[in-house]
């Protein structure tokens, strides 16, 4: 995702940040997503956590800034799961559609054993009966995870301010999805 996001930008001649903000978060509206932030921004975001101790967020170089270096707040990546799931249309539907597509098979690594193949930069869950799309993100003292079943219509938007080894975000979204039980679910904390 770094390299392409870099041969976008380099295509498009405009920093990686400003091509993802004009075509793609503009049209949906949402503004708390971004790279370089204010002093504002800044303090408006969250300090991330590792072990119980707080950790500054790395900077990841612009050359691979399409492979994680964005911010961005829960209310955005709801209009951006909205979008997704066919709640919100916009003139990105025909490419959000694309992105949903199936490209190949994945490697089953999930509670529910589901068939796991891979689409643009989405996981795709299915029991061969409804399919459920999801992406997880983390870097250390942050993590995220973004997951629908729109057959359901339902979705989830999980982000900690904590290390994906201090909580279970990516099971506790499929508990949340209703795709397993909350036995899946593992604490890493002190019992």
């Amino acid at each position: 995702m770094g390299l392409l996001g870099h041969i976008l930008s380099v295509k498009a001649g405009v920093p990686y940040e400003h091509l993802v903000r004009d075509r793609t978060l503009n049209v949906l509206g949402m503004n708390d997503t971004k790279i370089n932030l204010s002093e504002n921004d800044i303090k408006r975001f969250p300090v991330g956590h590792v072990n119980g101790s707080e950790v500054e967020a790395p900077r990841i170089p612009d050359v691979i800034a399409g492979a994680g270096a964005f911010r961005s707040t829960a209310n955005d990546l709801l209009k951006y799961l909205s979008a997704n799931m066919g709640l919100l249309h916009t003139e990105l539907g025909d490419s959000i559609s694309l992105q949903h597509l199936i490209r190949h098979p994945g490697i089953t690594e999930n509670p529910m054993n589901y068939n796991e193949y891979v689409a643009l930069a989405w996981r795709v869950l299915t029991d061969l009966g409804t399919e459920t799309l999801t992406h997880q993100g983390a870097i250390n003292g942050w993590n995220s995870f973004v997951g629908f079943t729109a057959a359901k219509q339902t979705g989830v938007v999980i982000l900690c301010s904590c290390d994906s080894t201090d909580a279970d975000t990516n099971n506790l979204a499929f508990v949340l999805l209703q795709l397993t039980d909350a036995h899946n679910l593992t604490w890493q904390g002190e019992k």
